[in-house]
């Protein structure tokens, strides 16, 4: 869909991987951890096309002000998760999947012309608004995360605990396939990633799985083992 309109994608953190982080169109995490170009395209975009959100605060920031010169459509198969946080302009009641394969077979008989000047906009974000940090001193979370993106080329899976090294890994690490970033959402539940990681190799015994725990959140297991 998104290769079909040549139209830029952004993600929540349980949206992380449905799209190869390296693809071109992939601008990012949205929200108060997310990237500088991901948060400047929703606040600057004409047309936002919402698949599967509910539009939680981390994501939007105050409501008012969020994708304020957009028109939006939002497809969800949850009918009250339409202009519950955020007004739909156009609500789509439909799966994810099924609607978007539905929408697909209409547009492909169209023709779209790439969208030069947003793309260079949001390149120009990119940037100037890039993730970065200190890498002087002691090795830095953020280091070993680009590391162990060398060595798996996007290919493992990595579950985590919840806390600051969750959103350092929604940012740096690099997956080019969905459900390869298990992590706990809303529900913020520490103690999750470990067995998450135990239950994710035993399903793929052939994929790398990457538990990543703080040391509070691996003391929510270590009275199990």
């Amino acid at each position: 869909m998104a290769e079909k309109l040549k139209s830029p994608v952004i993600y929540s953190l349980m949206g992380k991987g449905v799209l190869d982080d390296n693809h071109p169109l992939n601008i990012g995490m949205v929200g108060m951890h997310g990237t500088g170009a991901a948060n400047y395209a929703v606040h600057h975009c004409d047309l936002l096309f919402a698949i599967g959100v509910r539009f939680d605060d981390r994501q939007t920031g105050d409501e008012n002000f969020f994708a304020k010169s957009a028109r939006i459509i939002h497809l969800d198969i949850d009918r009250k998760e339409f202009s519950k946080n955020i007004r739909a302009d156009v609500a789509l009641y439909d799966d994810s999947a099924l609607g978007l394969f539905k929408l697909l077979r209409v547009i492909k008989r169209e023709d779209f012309e790439p969208q030069n000047p947003w793309i260079d906009q949001i390149s120009e974000w990119q940037h100037n608004h890039p993730l970065k940090f200190e890498a002087e001193g002691s090795i830095k979370p953020q280091e070993i995360l680009n590391a162990i993106n060398i060595l798996t080329k996007g290919a493992a899976i990595m579950t985590t605990e919840v806390g600051q090294h969750q959103m350092w890994a929604a940012q740096y690490f690099k997956t080019n396939d969905p459900k390869k970033f298990i992590t706990s959402g809303g529900l913020g539940t520490m103690g999750f990633g470990l067995p998450a990681s135990i239950g994710a190799q035993l399903g793929n015994p052939k994929t790398l799985t990457i538990a990543l725990a703080g040391d509070g959140s691996i003391q929510m297991n270590s009275p199990k083992s």
